[in-house]
């Protein structure tokens, strides 16, 4: 009697979650574990990063600061630059230069020094203190990600596993490309527009006077939000991935995708028009982005199904063969019965 063939664990995906599995009580002690190694990482990264908040601080404010040189202001590095560059003799206070020259255009400095204020106390303080922690959660993201990772890996399948590991090291590239945007155009465009915003007339003069909290606010947010609406075609190829959406779909849903982005534009940004639409016209080239990876992971998963449909059906022909190859044999094999019986 054939002894009954046993299947091989290895190649069966069930059993690699079926090997991982434990008591609830190990996995919320593991829980606490990694979150303790996270907010130990944070605790340590916080304390370092206010070191740092100084020179962050002002490379976060140059926006502001060219703005406000470009509308005839003088920054505070070129009165320092100036000053030691002529004699003291010769320093003296200048008389106020006019402002725009008949064709139109500022006059550098004519506006004497630019400053930013801060009006309650302690304000200053505590806008370090958030960009510490801004700062430690964009450095230390790779190893919380890591231990999210690594806490729900053991109930993944191999291959969902090497799935979400290319997507964990595309996201912070995102998220940087996102912030320069911001910093390179969508901030320098706001604070031109604010300093073009202002007005004189009927013995009034309207000037726009830069706060650092406001400021700071709305650059944090700004940069928070871009940061994290590129990740828009990570999440539509994951999606992709685990067979949720299909490239057909996210076509056919555009002009539903089109109003939520703008919705979702208003919702993260300031509230105003300009902001919303830098915001929104991103979102829509990433939706698109977003589609067309959708569509190459939909043709490879298609790929790949013919070429799995054509391997078994090669094998399935290969074993007909065989059992008929032994049909043949065995019948060639057996003694031929005498006439009669």
């Amino acid at each position: 009697m054939s002894a009954t063939p046993v299947p091989d664990k290895a190649e069966d995906p069930a059993d690699e979650v079926e090997a991982s599995r434990a008591p609830l009580m190990d996995h919320l002690l593991e829980l606490r574990t990694r979150l303790v190694r996270i907010l130990i990482v944070l605790f340590v990264l916080f304390c370092a990063a206010w070191f740092v908040t100084e020179p962050a601080l002002k490379v976060l404010l140059r926006p502001l600061a060219n703005a406000a040189a470009a509308h005839g202001y003088l920054l505070t590095d070129d009165t320092a630059k100036s000053a030691a560059t002529v004699p003291p003799a010769a320093v003296q206070p200048a008389a106020p230069q006019p402002g725009p020259t008949p064709g139109g255009l500022v006059q550098p400095g004519s506006r004497g020094e630019f400053e930013a204020v801060t009006l309650s106390p302690l304000e200053m303080i505590f806008v370090r203190l958030k960009l510490s922690f801004l700062i430690a959660l964009a450095v230390g993201f790779p190893y919380v990600a890591f231990q999210v990772y690594a806490f729900v890996a053991p109930g993944l399948y191999k291959k969902e596993r090497t799935a979400i590991l290319p997507f964990l090291f595309v996201m912070p590239f995102l998220f940087v490309a996102g912030s320069l945007l911001v910093y390179y155009s969508v901030l320098p465009m706001f604070m031109d527009l604010s300093f073009s915003a202002e007005l004189q007339g009927s013995g009034i003069k309207v000037v726009y006077q830069a706060q650092v909290k406001p400021y700071y606010e709305l650059s944090i947010s700004l940069l928070t939000a871009f940061g994290l609406a590129f990740q828009l075609p990570v999440v539509l190829a994951l999606l992709a991935k685990a067979g949720l959406v299909e490239a057909s779909g996210l076509r056919k849903a555009r002009k539903y995708a089109f109003v939520a982005i703008l919705i979702v534009a208003a919702v993260m940004t300031p509230p105003d028009p300009i902001s919303q639409f830098a915001l929104a016209i991103p979102l829509l080239v990433l939706y698109e982005a977003g589609v067309i990876a959708a569509a190459m992971i939909g043709a490879g998963r298609k790929r790949r199904e013919e070429e799995e449909a054509k391997a078994e059906a090669e094998e399935e022909k290969r074993e007909a063969e065989a059992a008929r190859k032994r049909t043949e044999a065995a019948t060639q094999s057996a003694p031929a019965l005498p006439a009669g019986e």
